[in-house]
């Protein structure tokens, strides 16, 4: 301890997670305080949301449920609602099977798989665990994936989730499978009396190769061109160079003015979609013109980031 040991670590990490062609590094942290001082930044926080049974039941969706899908079919339709959200840059073959479907248990494979079809084609996928129940409750529903194409897909799983109003008093959708904001906030009467929001451990991120980085994301808002000065607590001098967005591809070069400064955690949960400049200059964390930060914010657009890994 205090000799230097993390910043050694860290900086060679860092280094080689560059070299080998990374431009972010996200991870989810056990004290955002030690990754803070490194560089990360936090994206988000894990979430559960726990519904009661009794409302979900109310749903109602044109079509029907049925038991074990096809995976070419669900391979499809998760690619087509992965990419409404702001996630990983790169995903190697088998990376979203890795992702949301875990290896057996001890107790064995307690996940249960259910598509919904509307005139023979598959418009919705739902991937729950059912477990023996504690405290009054017969079992325990757990929603690991939730990926509604169409409003009745939306409705009917639903409604199929509120099937299990006899056994479960609630329904839990795990992290990350639905936002916070939508849909159930906006479905469900009195939310706010039958929603309960459990938060979790924080994601971080770290943008390791800047310019990389800005080449790598897509840019949904409006062109701009503003000078940054970003500094590194692994790094003995600031990278100053001028952010160009253009027709949806970025670009960063060096030079400029240095106009908007920040440090690399600042610009990393920025570049993640989850702090507006706008507000890092109201929480200190970045300083410039208000003109040139609002700029920042308009060149991200909407935004709706998602931190699939999960432990």
């Amino acid at each position: 301890r205090r000799r230097g040991v993390a910043a050694a670590l860290m900086h060679d990490l860092v280094d080689q997670a560059a070299q080998r062609g990374a431009a972010v590094a996200p991870l989810t942290a056990s004290t955002t305080r030690f990754y803070r001082r490194w560089g990360w930044e936090v994206g988000g926080r894990h979430l559960n949301q726990r519904v009661r049974t009794d409302v979900l039941a109310t749903f109602r969706g044109e079509g029907e449920a049925v038991d074990e899908p096809d995976p070419d079919e669900v391979a499809k339709l998760r690619e087509s609602a992965l990419m409404a959200w702001d996630g990983p840059l790169d995903r190697p073959p088998g990376w979203v099977d890795q992702q949301v479907e875990p290896a057996s248990r001890h107790s064995g494979d307690r996940h249960r798989r259910i598509g919904w079809r509307e005139n023979g084609q598959l418009t919705g996928y739902l991937r729950y665990e059912s477990t023996h129940g504690t405290m009054g409750h017969w079992v325990l529903i757990r929603v690991h994936e939730f990926v509604p194409a169409t409003r009745d897909a939306l409705h009917g799983m639903l409604g199929f989730l509120g099937g299990f109003e006899a056994q479960a008093s609630d329904v839990t959708f795990a992290h990350e499978c639905v936002r916070l904001e939508a849909p159930l906030l906006q479905l469900i009467p009195d939310a706010d009396k039958r929603i309960q929001i459990e938060g979790r451990i924080c994601w971080m991120q770290r943008v390791v190769d800047v310019q990389r980085a800005v080449a790598s994301r897509g840019w949904r808002g409006s062109d701009c061109s503003v000078g940054l000065e970003i500094s590194d607590p692994l790094r003995d001098q600031p990278c100053r160079g001028v952010l160009e967005v253009h027709s949806g591809s970025g670009s960063l070069t060096d030079g400029g003015d240095g106009s908007v400064r920040m440090g690399i955690g600042a610009f990393s949960a920025w570049y993640a979609g989850t702090l507006p400049a706008m507000d890092a200059g109201l929480f200190g964390l970045m300083d410039g013109p208000p003109e040139q930060l609002a700029a920042l914010d308009a060149a991200i657009g909407v935004s709706r980031p998602w931190m699939p890994d999960f432990f």
